[in-house]
C-alpha cells in the first residue's frame, strides 16, 4: 500500500523525490496528500474547502514544508481561518492536535491568518498565525496585538549544528543500563531490564543524560549507554576490533538475534552490511569535549546547558529526548550558549504550540536560529 502511495506524493508536490518519502524531515503525511488532492481536483475555480485536519500540517517543521508552498500542480490555494479545537474535544480519543481549517482555491496566501483557540470550557481566544521564518516555514501563533521580535540569528560552525542523541533503533534494553559498578581498569558490571551482572568494557560505556542533569549539571548519572563505536571517528567498531575485545564480543554475541531483528531503513542498511551491532546518531560529534544540550521532548521551557564531555564524563544524549550541539572550543561553546539563552528563542518555540510535546525543541526547530559560518 505504501509503495502505491509514493508516486502520489510526487504527483501532488508533497516531496521532491521518491527517496524523500522515507525518512527524517521528509517523512510523508497521508492527511496532507488527501487535502492536496481535494484542493486541486475537487474544487471549482475560486471554490472553498472546509477540513478537519492535524494542526501539525500548518505548525510543524519538515514533512509539511512542501504543502505550505500552498500550490498544487500550478493551482494556488490559501488558508482562510484556523480553528484549534483540540481542547474542546470535538473528537473523543484523538491523540494528535487538530483543527478545523478553511481553504480558498485560486488565491495567494495572505497573513496574518485568523487563529481561533477553543478552550476546555468553550471559550474562544482570538489569535493570529503567520510564517515568521518566511516562505513555507511553519505558522507561528501569537496574540493579535503582540509585537513579535525578529528571530535571533546565531553564527555557528556547521559542524556544531544541533543533533539528536543516540538511537538504539528499538533496542534500549540491550544498550541502556540502570547501574554501573567498576570491576577493574578495563571492565564494569552493569544491570538493566535485560538482567544483572552483565560485564562490559569501561571504555564503551557512557553516562546518559537525564532530567536531573538539566537541573544540576553535576548530578551523577542514573543510566548508562553501551556504544560499540570507535571513539575517534564515531564509526561502528570493525569485526577485528570486536574480536580483540572478548568482553564486548561475548555480550554482543548473546544478543545478536535481537539486534539483527531491528527494523528501519537506515539500521537495516547497516545490518545487511554485516554491522548488526551499530547504533544510529553516533559520529565523531558524539565524543566532542563540549556539548550544549537541552531537553527536546515533553517540556515547555528551553534551558540549554553546557556539559564538558571529556574522559569518563562523556555524556551522551538520548535520541529524541535530547538534542545537542558539539564543540571543540570552550570559549566558542560559551558564546553560543549565551546567545541560545536569548528569551526570544523560547518565545518562538512557544508560538509553535508544541510545549510538552515530542516536537518542543528538536534540532530542526533550533536550526531556524542558526547561520553557518566558515
Amino acid at each position: 500500500y505504501k509503495e502505491e502511495l509514493k508516486p502520489l506524493f510526487l504527483r501532488y508536490g508533497l516531496v521532491t523525490s521518491g527517496g524523500s518519502t522515507l525518512l527524517g524531515g521528509s517523512r510523508v503525511d497521508l492527511a496532507a496528500l488527501v487535502i492536496a488532492k481535494a484542493l486541486s481536483e475537487c474544487l471549482k475555480p475560486g471554490g472553498s474547502a472546509y477540513v478537519y485536519m492535524p494542526l501539525s500540517i500548518l505548525l510543524n517543521d519538515g514533512a509539511h514544508d512542501h504543502f505550505r508552498r500552498y500550490c498544487v500542480n500550478g493551482i494556488d490555494f490559501a488558508v482562510g481561518e484556523i480553528h484549534d479545537q483540540t481542547a474542546a474535544d470535538v473528537f473523543k480519543g484523538i491523540g494528535t492536535r487538530y483543527c478545523f481549517c478553511t481553504f480558498e482555491r485560486d488565491k495567494q496566501p495572505h497573513y496574518p491568518v485568523p487563529f481561533h483557540e477553543y478552550t476546555v470550557d468553550g471559550q474562544v481566544i482570538e489569535k493570529t498565525a503567520f510564517p515568521a521564518y518566511g516562505g513555507s516555514s511553519p505558522l507561528l501563533v501569537a496574540s493579535p496585538d503582540e509585537s513579535v521580535p525578529p528571530p535571533p540569528v546565531i553564527r555557528v560552525a556547521k559542524a556544531s549544528f544541533p543533533r539528536q542523541g543516540v538511537n538504539t533503533c528499538g533496542a534500549n534494553d540491550l544498550f541502556i543500563f540502570d547501574s554501573s559498578e567498576i570491576i577493574d581498569n578495563e571492565h564494569c558490571r552493569v544491570s538493566g531490564k535485560l538482567g544483572k551482572d552483565i560485564v562490559l568494557p569501561r571504555n564503551m560505556l557512557y553516562p546518559l543524560l537525564g532530567k536531573k542533569q538539566f537541573v544540576n549539571s553535576f548530578a551523577l548519572p542514573e543510566r548508562y549507554i553501551f556504544i560499540p563505536h570507535d571513539r575517534i571517528n564515531g564509526k561502528p567498531l570493525t569485526e577485528d576490533a570486536l574480536r580483540n575485545n572478548k568482553v564486548a564480543c561475548s555480550y554482543l554475541a548473546s544478543v545478536r538475534k535481537k539486534l539483527r531483528n531491528r527494523r528501519g531503513t537506515m539500521i537495516n542498511s547497516k545490518i545487511n552490511k554485516g554491522i548488526w551491532w551499530a547504533l544510529l546518531g553516533v559520529g565523531e560529534y558524539s565524543f566532542a569535549p563540549y556539548k550544549i544540550a537541552w531537553q527536546a521532548y515533553g517540556v515547555n521551557n528551553f534551558s540549554p546547558t553546557l556539559f564538558e564531555t571529556s574522559g569518563a564524563n562523556c555524556w551522551q544524549a538520548n535520541n529524541a529526548l535530547h538534542a545537542f550541539m558539539p564543540f571543540y572550543d570552550r570559549d566558542e561553546a560559551l558564546r553560543v550558549l549565551d546567545e541560545l539563552k536569548n528569551p526570544a528563542i523560547e518565545r518562538y518555540l512557544t508560538m509553535h504550540l508544541s510545549g510538552s510535546t515530542c516536537n518542543w525543541a528538536q534540532p530542526g526547530r533550533i536550526k531556524k536560529f542558526l547561520s553557518a559560518k566558515e
